[in-house]
């Protein structure tokens, strides 16, 4: 039976046609999600979808390429096959976060040659969760941050404007600055998830492992972007300091001889801290649907809306 797949838009598509070149597959593909529950089983609308589709382009078996979590007797799985092996689904989530094309590769090889029973392929949940959270791509949250990188700008700026901030910065020892960091973006990450309801009760979902795992990866989404923002924000303050505070006048204020490349770097690094806890107070004004949808990608996204996962 000739075989077609169906693949959600976005990464899973981009991961999906490197895969097939790999593998020099010419396959009929349509993009298009179908809902998956927490069972592992595509829901009834997405199901009469998928035969729609198979109907209409003639496939005799579908292959379905999501981003979505596959649960199979309570554990995750790679792939695995439903509707008497009709339909198999792929999770590209649970290939990881690098050479997702090759291992998708690997794992589409087989099943566009042979015929597929229910059988399923296990997935570890490290790989799991490491796919997840390349899954919801933590750059888009950027664009949507409008109040926290204000925040972080307006303190941090007025910062680097100030003997006293110059000196302290110079005193604080570099351990000391990194514990003041992973604090800065650690209170910003809770601000973000608390004020947008994004953290789920675990009981709510069946294994209940599904919800730990959620929190942990919406965790690490906004975790990671507040690295970004605090890194952008070291440098944007460091050239700003660059640009306005002469060395031989920061060197009188600090009461050094001469000044360098290193003690511009502390100012920026000390004022871009005062800039992400600011910014973490700012994140209040952030709460809007666009971080929500930016935080997750667009089948969480969905799930969560479906089942009210998310907090007034």
């Amino acid at each position: 039976m000739t075989p077609g797949i169906i693949v959600d838009e976005g990464l899973p598509e981009a991961d999906l046609r490197k895969a097939l070149s790999l593998i020099d597959a010419t396959v009929d593909v349509v993009a298009e999600t179908l809902l998956t529950s927490d069972s592992g089983e595509v829901e009834a609308a997405s199901l009469r979808k998928a035969e729609a589709i198979a109907e209409d382009r003639g496939w005799g078996r579908v292959i379905y390429v999501t981003d979505q979590v596959l649960v199979r007797d309570g554990s995750p799985v790679r792939h695995q096959g439903v509707a008497d092996g009709r339909l198999v689904l792929v999770s590209v989530s649970a290939l990881g976060a690098v050479q997702v094309a090759r291992r998708l590769a690997r794992e589409l090889d087989p099943l566009l040659k042979d015929e597929v029973s229910a059988q399923s392929a296990p997935a570890g949940k490290v790989r799991l969760f490491l796919g997840l959270v390349r899954a919801n791509q933590p750059s888009r949250l950027l664009a949507v941050l409008k109040g926290v990188i204000v925040g972080i700008a307006a303190t941090g700026g007025f910062g680097i404007f100030y003997g006293s901030i110059w000196s302290l910065a110079q005193a604080v020892s570099y351990p000391r600055l990194i514990l003041l960091s992973v604090v800065a973006i650690g209170v910003l990450s809770t601000s973000l998830i608390v004020t947008n309801g994004l953290w789920q009760k675990p009981a709510d979902r069946s294994p209940g492992w599904l919800g730990h795992l959620g929190n942990t990866v919406t965790a690490a989404t906004i975790f990671l972007t507040g690295i970004v923002v605090f890194v952008l924000g070291v440098f944007g303050l460091t050239l700003l300091s660059l640009i306005i505070a002469p060395g031989s006048y920061v060197a009188e204020q600090i009461g050094r001889d001469s000044v360098g490349a290193v003690t511009y770097v502390r100012i920026g690094w000390f004022s871009a801290n005062l800039g992400v806890l600011a910014g973490a107070i700012a994140s209040n004004f952030d709460r809007s649907p666009k971080i929500r949808s930016a935080v997750h990608n667009p089948r969480e996204y969905a799930r969560r809306q479906r089942e009210g996962s998310y907090g007034t």
